[in-house]
């Protein structure tokens, strides 16, 4: 499979899970709408990116720039969607901390126009984390909650799975030196985007179907 496919294939998956949200947008709840929205954004990075890598041949000052506002955006989510997160915003904290690393990191440590690997751990670290304390949170309600119906069990999953998988692969991405694992890895990450921006679409679709909490 091509490049060109595989970035064509990811966008067409991000905009059926934009169209499914917004469709669906009535009924759903802060977290979620902001969930969205970082999707939509996420949407437009990924056009962006690809007219860069055309034109100027490197992408990667786009895509180092959307890592500080996806982090952001992410911990807004997780700050609206997990309790003890919304009563001491712990999410904004970690959110606004992320954005001044990033920028203290594209200043100092790494260049824009780099793969960051310094803040795309980070970044990964600390959105596998927060959906770890999700899960914690969800499991001590879960006497109280249907977790098959509530739809930020399914985003928390589908975070967790994306996050975790990019995480390792980011990883060793340093240490790989063949073209033909580099176009492999990639192959590998687009399958897992696609995947996950698939079952973000159908938690969409089901959203009227759940209930965001019990009763």
């Amino acid at each position: 499979m091509s490049t060109s496919v595989q970035i064509y294939t990811v966008i067409a998956m991000i905009i059926i899970a934009v169209v499914c949200g917004i469709y669906r947008y009535k009924y759903l709840d802060g977290a979620s709408r902001i969930l969205l929205l970082m999707i939509s954004i996420g949407l437009s990075n990924e056009i962006i990116a690809y007219y860069f890598a055309k034109v100027y041949h490197n992408n990667m000052k786009i895509y180092n720039s959307y890592s500080i506002v996806e982090l952001f955006i992410l911990s807004l989510y997780f700050d609206k969607s997990i309790a003890i997160f919304q009563k001491w915003h712990i999410g904004i904290y970690i959110g606004s901390i992320g954005v001044v690393l990033g920028i203290t990191n594209f200043l100092f440590l790494q260049s824009l126009s780099s793969f960051s690997t310094n803040y795309l751990l980070f970044e990964g670290f600390c959105i596998i984390l927060m959906a770890l304390i999700a899960f914690y949170y969800l499991l001590l309600n879960q006497d109280d909650l249907r977790l098959y119906r509530y739809p930020h069990f399914w985003f928390t999953s589908i975070l967790l799975f994306f996050w975790s998988v990019t995480y390792v692969t980011w990883g060793i991405f340093p240490i790989i030196h063949s073209k033909e694992n580099v176009k492999l890895v990639g192959t590998f990450l687009s399958v897992v985007n696609a995947i996950s921006y698939i079952a973000i679409t159908l938690v969409f679709l089901l959203y009227p179907k759940m209930k965001v909490t019990n009763e």
